[in-house]
């Protein structure tokens, strides 16, 4: 398989990665739209603050808001048994640029 060049938003997030301390071991996703070429969004496995984590980075043309999302889903889930993972950072650009930093999610 051929090797991919890296893009725009691989080299992008690889600067914010160094920025935070966020040590990239490999990406786990990554998903294109209307041309191969053109990646929208990518999930890295890795660790930040001594912790197993993901790194989640896209550039969409459809508008996200994920991590405000479940920053606000912890603020006010008060189940035990319906939770969702932690939220250590994220930087949103504009809502269809950005960033986040979760913990990679550990089944029992």
């Amino acid at each position: 398989m051929k090797k991919q060049e890296k893009t725009q938003l691989h080299l992008w997030a690889e600067s914010e990665a160094e920025k935070v301390g966020f040590q990239i071991k490999k990406i786990l996703y990554q998903a294109g739209y209307y041309l191969k070429n053109n990646v929208r969004n990518i999930i890295y496995d890795g660790i930040f603050n001594n912790q197993p984590a993901v790194l989640k980075i896209y550039d969409d043309p459809r508008m996200s808001i994920e991590p405000i999302s479940l920053e606000a889903f912890h603020k006010h889930n008060i189940s035990k048994v319906l939770t969702a993972p932690e939220l250590y950072k994220f930087k949103i650009i504009a809502f269809i640029v950005g960033l986040s930093w979760q913990p990679v999610l550990k089944l029992d």
